[in-house]
């Protein structure tokens, strides 16, 4: 069962990880050790939970086990994000906090993210050639992240900020059908 949150509880810490990292400029080690703290949340959210037996000092080690197995070397400021995500019963804001941290600094960047839906696999020619066409065409640096849709028939869905491209098979299929239907 996915973990669903509330970005207004997770947002309060975005921003300040934000701060601390722009200060340090150090956006690329808290992006790695949230990503890794955020898996683990999300491969065993039980343990985690405010249900679980193990105590404090046990998820705190937990995770930096992980980070330190990572190679990833854990700074001061990040312990004590974790032990007061852990103090404060929200370890579970992981994913969600990882996922605004990402789009924020994508935003610091000037830098749009772009979830591609396609059919099939595209060859690494083909998401050249589609980056190129949709920086042109938002006049923006683009991020773009992909996912694989047989259901589409054929074709790209994509989506970005509050925006959908419909350019499936599955997508022309439903408009004709909506025509018809009329």
């Amino acid at each position: 069962m996915p973990i669903t949150v509330n970005n207004n509880l997770a947002y309060p810490y975005v921003k300040a990880i934000f701060a601390i990292a722009r200060e340090q400029n150090n956006f690329h080690l808290w992006e790695q050790l949230l990503n890794l703290c955020a898996a683990a949340v999300q491969v065993a959210p039980q343990l985690f939970s405010t249900n679980h037996t193990a105590n404090k000092q046990q998820q705190l080690k937990i995770l930096l086990s992980i980070c330190t197995a990572a190679s990833l070397d854990v700074f001061q400021t990040a312990i004590n994000l974790l032990k007061i995500l852990i103090d404060k019963k929200q370890l579970l804001l992981l994913p969600k906090i990882t996922k605004l941290f990402k789009e924020l600094y994508a935003k610091y960047q000037q830098l749009l993210i772009l979830k591609v839906i396609c059919a099939t696999e595209l060859d690494e020619q083909q998401k050249q050639a589609l980056k190129k066409s949709l920086e042109i065409r938002l006049k923006s640096q683009l991020q773009l992240n992909y996912e694989i849709d047989a259901a589409l028939i054929g074709g790209i869905k994509i989506y970005f900020d509050n925006e959908v491209i419909d350019l499936s098979i599955s997508g022309q299929l439903q408009r004709l059908k909506a025509m018809i239907n009329y």
